[in-house]
């Protein structure tokens, strides 16, 4: 699931350059810890009885803006 995370969500922080033309690139919006964080608040922090799966993926989430922020650093 972690390997899955990552794989799934590098891409994230670049969606502003297709999707989100509005946007420019690396806004704020796109290139934060912000949808990993919301995630985590909503399905996670909000729930009873989290499912430890999708704890993992989202960890995975935030690795992957971890290493693409750093990626956009150098």
């Amino acid at each position: 699931m972690l390997i899955a995370g990552i794989c799934l969500t590098i891409k994230i922080p670049d969606s502003d350059l297709n999707v989100l033309s509005m946007l420019s690139h690396r806004s704020i919006i796109t290139h934060s810890i912000l949808f990993p964080f919301l995630m985590h608040f909503f399905l996670i922090n909000k729930k009873e009885n989290p499912n430890p799966y999708l704890a993992i993926f989202i960890i995975g989430f935030y690795l992957a803006i971890a290493m693409h922020l750093s990626a956009d650093m150098h």
